[in-house]
């Protein structure tokens, strides 16, 4: 995997290697992320691979169902706005599919409004973020939205989080 100039930078500023950035060595949790603007998907998912989660890029919901019941995910990025599908539709459809409905969905969302925040409760998610999602916000979130991790990992996640502040 290729990295750009930003993404390396961001590297630099939390002192991480493109190694550790691309190999899931920690064994965090796996995400799968939706976001249909190449350059903020790029941006979460080099940041979540440097604090050791696998992440699943997608650009829209196309065959997001099989995707999720072939990895199973710990966490689901979703947008909000999507060329496709709504997020919010695409959440209600995790939420009441039978062997997906324990699935957790953070959603992603560009309007900071009260509306969003209903819609996105509406339809089942786990949580809510407004872009521009913070960096270490979105570490916040994913942490506190995935599924319990030993100890160690969960330092990690702490140690990166520190750095962002």
């Amino acid at each position: 995997m290729e990295l750009t100039t930003s993404e390396l930078s961001l590297l630099r500023t939390h002192h991480l290697s493109p190694a550790q950035a691309v190999h899931n060595d920690c064994g965090m949790g796996k995400i799968v992320l939706v976001e249909d603007d190449e350059s903020v998907r790029r941006l979460y998912a080099t940041l979540l691979r440097s604090a050791g989660h696998e992440v699943i890029e997608r650009e829209d919901t196309t065959e997001l169902l099989d995707v999720l019941r072939r990895e199973r995910p710990s966490l689901v990025l979703l947008d909000f706005s999507l060329p496709r599908e709504n997020g919010a539709t695409a959440c209600r459809r995790i939420k009441t599919t039978p062997d997906l409905m324990g699935t957790r969905v953070v959603m992603i969302t560009a309007h900071d409004s009260f509306e969003s925040i209903r819609e996105t409760a509406a339809a089942g998610a786990d949580g809510h973020l407004v872009k521009p999602v913070p960096l270490d916000r979105l570490l916040a979130c994913v942490e506190q939205t995935s599924a319990p991790r030993p100890p160690q990992q969960s330092r990690i996640v702490r140690a990166l989080r520190s750095l962002v502040q």
